[in-house]
């Protein structure tokens, strides 16, 4: 849809992560073998006018040449990832340290 010319790099992961590797579930979450995490980064040349309006052609292209895959999409961001997996509520930041002068700083940023 977008032509491998304005693809920058494109990671995917097939499966569970075994238990010796180093990546954490809320990044990398897989339930089995036949679900596969990929992401892909689009040149910053390539510009999207509407991402869902994208989101709806690729899905719709997908399905016409393999009818039985499902396909959902996720924030990249890790903040933007955890967050979209609960409802929105209220969170409690909590900041420590020693120095009661440079957490009251941290504070009121």
């Amino acid at each position: 849809m977008v032509g491998k010319e304005n693809v920058e790099i494109v990671s995917a992961f097939v499966g569970q992560q075994p238990p010796n590797y180093a990546t954490l579930p809320i990044i990398l979450f897989t339930s089995s073998s036949n679900e596969i995490i990929m992401q892909v980064a689009l040149k910053p040349s390539y510009k999207i006018k509407n991402m869902d309006d994208f989101e709806e052609r690729y899905r719709r292209a997908l399905h016409q040449e393999m009818p039985d895959v499902s396909l959902s999409y996720e924030p990249i961001e890790l903040t933007d990832k955890i967050m979209s997996q609960v409802q929105p509520l209220p969170i409690e930041v909590a900041i420590m340290g020693k120095d009661l002068n440079q957490v009251k700083s941290m504070h009121k940023k």
